[in-house]
């Protein structure tokens, strides 16, 4: 029999640096070269942020029912970067152009507050990203999560939302890590595999609304591993139960932690996030589309509403992900 041969620990962590270093690659350069229409209002939401973080104005870090607390957080790091005394000369009313002119005026360039929030963020995807990685290859194997994580690293939707200081790439990132976490937790019951689930579960409901589809997601898991007879011992089976609280819990407790504004106003803040999440749900939208080569003043689609998704789904995809759906 050929002897097991010897790999020092740190040895293992040289293929996952080394798609980090891709990751980051693809990510960091000419981050202050380009704006995007949202990032104005982000930019805006989180000087707002930062001014109220600076003051102690707790109520004040509620600047969106999405709620986008964890982007805000990377923006007011690039305003604490870039533009420290914005505590004292901003406002919590400014608007976007009095922002621009306010910058403007102070010598400051706006593009390098916004280079630096979307640097900060860029590192809370490292971290998402770089801690995937154990849980991957526990589920999955090395060579498996290897490809996974490279495909993820190289992914052009991927590359572009996670270069903005925006909500989306962030919840990719977060949702991803929850749950490749939280079957971790389920394979091995390792205690560390469950926290850091529940903290990525936390930083996404920080992040949009759509990431309470967690709960559901994670209940389903726990009820399909009991399902399917795994789990036959009824002590066994109240322990899973517990412990699926007991994610719960630390998941909203790290959603209160970094979000100031649930310290002095929680009901306030949940009402208005579910408020916005069910009317968002019901699907109205009245700005104009531009869609397969026509502008719908109206945001009608009439019978191309059919195709929307479809040919939006084919034209963010690349020739690998759909040779890949394929197999």
């Amino acid at each position: 029999m050929p002897k097991k041969q010897f790999r020092p620990r740190w040895f293992g962590w040289l293929l996952p640096l080394a798609l980090l270093a891709v990751f980051l690659a693809m990510r960091l350069p000419g981050l202050g070269r380009f704006v995007t229409t949202d990032e104005a209002l982000w930019l805006r939401r989180s000087g707002s942020f930062y001014l109220a973080l600076s003051n102690g104005v707790w109520a004040d870090t509620f600047q969106s029912p999405h709620p986008g607390a964890l982007t805000q957080w990377a923006g007011a790091a690039g305003f604490y970067l870039a533009f420290p005394q914005y505590a004292q000369a901003g406002s919590p009313q400014i608007h976007d152009a009095q922002l621009l002119r306010l910058m403007e005026n102070r010598g400051v360039n706006p593009m390098a507050v916004l280079a630096a929030g979307r640097a900060a963020l860029v590192l809370v995807h490292a971290a998402a990203f770089l801690a995937a990685w154990p849980f991957a290859r526990r589920l999955l194997g090395e060579r498996v999560a290897a490809l996974g994580l490279a495909l993820i690293a190289l992914d052009p939707l991927l590359i572009a939302h996670q270069r903005l200081l925006h909500l989306d790439g962030l919840l990719a990132s977060l949702m991803l890590l929850s749950v490749l976490a939280y079957l971790a937790f389920l394979q091995d019951g390792k205690l560390a595999s469950l926290a850091v689930s529940a903290l990525a579960a936390g930083l996404a409901w920080l992040t949009k609304t759509p990431s309470w589809f967690l709960l559901p997601f994670i209940g389903a898991a726990t009820v399909f591993l009991l399902w399917r007879g795994l789990e036959k011992k009824k002590p066994r089976q109240f322990a899973l139960w517990l412990t699926l609280l007991i994610w719960l819990a630390l998941a909203v407790f790290f959603f209160a932690l970094l979000f100031p504004a649930m310290w002095v106003a929680p009901g306030e803040v949940l009402a208005n996030m579910a408020s916005y999440a069910l009317g968002s749900a019901e699907g109205e939208y009245s700005g104009p589309v531009f869609f397969n080569g026509a502008v719908y003043p109206d945001g009608d689609l009439g019978a191309a509403g059919w195709w929307f998704y479809p040919l939006a789904f084919l034209w963010r995809s690349t020739p690998l992900v759909l040779l890949g759906l394929v197999c």
